[in-house]
This record gives C-alpha cells, structure tokens and sequence, in this order.
C-alpha cells in the first residue's frame, strides 16, 4: 500500500467515527434521554452514506493521481528518447574547421540599379513623396519603400 493510501483509509475511519459519534451524541441530547435503537441504526445508516461517499471521491482521486502519473512517465520517456536522438544527430555531424566570412554587401549598389530604380532615387532626391513615386514610374509603393530605405542606408542621409 502506497502512504498516501494508507493516510486516506486513516482519514476515512477517523471521519467515520466523528460522524457516528457527533449524530449519536446530537441524537441523545435533542431527546434528552439514552440513545434508542432507533438513533444509533440512523446514524449508522448516514455513516453508511458517508463512507461511501468519501470511498466513491477517493476511487476517482487515485484515478486521477495514476493517469497523472502515467501521463508524467510517458513525458519522461519521449524527454529522454529525444535527448537520445540528439546525442545521436551530435555524434555524427562533422565539426567545420573554419568558419568561412563572405564579404559583406552594400546596402546599394547604385551602378546595378536599373533605369526606374534609378528614376525613383532621383525623385526621392527630389523631396517626392513615394504614393507620387510610385504612380510616376508605374511601381508599387512597397517597392519604392524598398528602393528608398537601401539608398538611404547606402547614402547615410
């Protein structure tokens, strides 16, 4: 038997007495004279109730406690299954010696601009706003947002 248990059954006979004892005695005083037969079989009768209430609670609360305890095993297990799979990746992937750097790009480089994306840093230049941009050369207005950003980027203004 688990402690828990053992704790529970303990607590269940202790409530079952203070019940048995707390009717017979509230019984024997409303009447104000000796418990009758008649008293002590109805609080045996709502010990009864009782004691199969808290047995019907304690069945559902060890059923929950296992499937919570099944579910937290299950976990453990899939943890240590995929730190097993990652060792596993780790071992057999090769380490790069070096890392190798590739030089870094411009924001723009205006000398591969086309003739619009040209067109359109000119009249950014300009002080146009870019719905008036964008309408001019036949572009979307994300695009001009694009071209705008990276010049400014490039050019520091």
């Amino acid at each position: 038997m688990d402690i828990l248990q053992i704790f529970l059954l303990f607590g269940i006979i202790f409530g079952i007495m203070f019940i048995v004892y707390y009717v017979a005695g509230a019984r024997a005083s409303d009447q104000g004279a000796a418990v009758s037969v008649n008293a002590i079989a109805a609080a045996t009768a709502e010990a009864d109730d009782a004691i199969n209430e808290l047995n019907g609670v304690s069945k559902a609360m060890f059923k929950e406690f296992d499937d919570k305890y099944n579910n937290l095993l299950f976990l453990y297990n899939l943890i240590d299954e995929k730190k097993a799979e990652l060792l596993e990746i780790e071992t057999k992937r090769p380490i790069k010696a070096s890392v190798e750097t590739k030089p870094a790009k411009t924001a723009f480089d205006i000398s591969r601009a086309t003739d619009s994306q040209k067109e359109a840093i000119n009249l950014i230049s300009d002080g146009l706003a870019e719905h008036d941009i964008a309408r001019r050369l036949e572009m979307s207005k994300g695009e001009i947002q694009l071209i705008k950003e990276l010049y400014i980027k490039d050019v520091g203004r």
